[in-house]
């Protein structure tokens, strides 16, 4: 059973990301006030954030770096109903550090794929043990836009998390 926070503001959507998702603990925030410290609280598997709210940029940021959650597995979810939608979609995943991008409509079997994944890695999404010297050497600021460089760049013990690749995970 896998530990999943998703963040989504619409209630409407709630009780679909709870069938997707069932078989696992799920917790479902619409405050991004205090999704942090729920974050914290229950050390997910796998975040999954809507790409819609208003703060979901700025949520994975906070969780890279003020969490030191490095190798967590963060998905954005949202609508890309076109190609330039997809594109802008998978732009703005890797701009805020996400690991990468699902359309809506979620297909039951992604959403499992997604979960099995981030089970197996979820041995890395957790930094327990890391000093907060090695944890500011994962995470780097750039100089042209002072965002957190993608984690897709970090090797800890041999491993390298994923990075996007096309729809889901792929690895170095």
């Amino acid at each position: 059973m896998a530990r999943v926070f998703v963040f989504d503001p619409n209630p409407d959507r709630h009780m679909e990301y709870l069938g997707l998702l069932k078989g696992n603990d799920v917790v479902v925030s619409m405050d991004s006030n205090t999704a942090l410290e729920e974050i914290r609280e229950t050390n997910p598997d796998l975040i999954l954030v809507d790409s819609e709210a208003e703060d979901s940029q700025r949520l994975i940021m906070q969780i890279r770096r003020d969490l030191g959650m490095e190798f967590i597995v963060i998905y954005l979810l949202g609508r890309a109903s076109e190609t330039n939608d997809l594109a802008r979609c998978l732009q703005t995943a890797s701009n805020c550090c996400a690991n990468g991008y699902i359309p809506r409509p979620i297909y039951p079997v992604i959403m499992q794929e997604l979960v099995r994944a981030a089970q197996q890695l979820s041995v890395y999404g957790h930094t327990e043990g890391v000093t907060p010297d090695e944890r500011t050497a994962l995470t780097t600021e750039t100089e042209d836009n002072g965002l957190i460089d993608p984690p897709h760049h970090i090797e800890r013990d041999g491993f390298k998390p994923p990075i996007i690749g096309g729809w889901g995970l792929s690895f170095n």
